[in-house]
Formats: C-alpha cells, sequence, structure tokens
C-alpha cells in the first residue's frame, strides 16, 4: 500500500470516527447533560398550569412527507460524502502512479553555450 493510499485510509476512517462519534455523545457525562435541580413544593405551587394541557408539542416530522424529506436529505449527505472521498481516492492513485514514472522530478538538464 503505497503511503499516500495509507494516508487516505487514514483520514476517512478519522473522518468517519469524527461523523460517527456524535452518536456516543449520549454516555459521555457533559455539564449541560445534567438533570435540572428540582423545585421544591412552594415553587411548584406558583406555576399556574396552562390552559391547554390537551395539546402537547412533539418535537419530529409533521406528516409522512416531511419524514420521508428527511432521510432522503440524509441518504444524499451521506451519498455525496462517499462520493467525493472515492474522487479523492481516485485523484490520489492517479498522482501515485505519475509519482511512480518519476513524472514530477525535474530531469531536464540545461544547455549552456549550445553545446
Amino acid at each position: 500500500m503505497s503511503p499516500a493510499l495509507y494516508k487516505t485510509s487514514l483520514l476517512i476512517l478519522f473522518t468517519l470516527a469524527v461523523c460517527c462519534s456524535g452518536f456516543a455523545a449520549e454516555a459521555v457525562d457533559h455539564p449541560w447533560a445534567q438533570e435540572p435541580e428540582q423545585m421544591t413544593p412552594t415553587q411548584a405551587e406558583k406555576i399556574e398550569p396552562s390552559p391547554n394541557l390537551e395539546e402537547e408539542i412533539h418535537a419530529g416530522p409533521k406528516d409522512i412527507k416531511e419524514e420521508i424529506g428527511i432521510y432522503v436529505f440524509l441518504g444524499w449527505l451521506w451519498f455525496s460524502i462517499f462520493v467525493m472521498i472515492y474522487l479523492l481516492r481516485q485523484k490520489i492513485r492517479e498522482l501515485d502512479r505519475l509519482h511512480s514514472f518519476k513524472y514530477f522530478t525535474a530531469t531536464v538538464k540545461k544547455h549552456i553555450n549550445g553545446s
């Protein structure tokens, strides 16, 4: 395996590790992820309940079109990332091939005074 291809593989693994580290964020104890302080009974009595208790707000897509749109966007995002990685690997392979032919070395001899 050539050094450039090895570095590309490491870069791809590092990128995937960074992208997938968000899934393990729940296991880490962050200060902002701590439980809020419990209210005392006197504070709880002071808060008046809202008249619309039946209507709850749920996070997430409102209908099936929005849910499918989210999946399509995520699929397109990952597909474009993989295409970019593929193109980068092809470019590095081409540069390795040119380097093996010594395409980038300056081997032209200069003739001084026409000799």
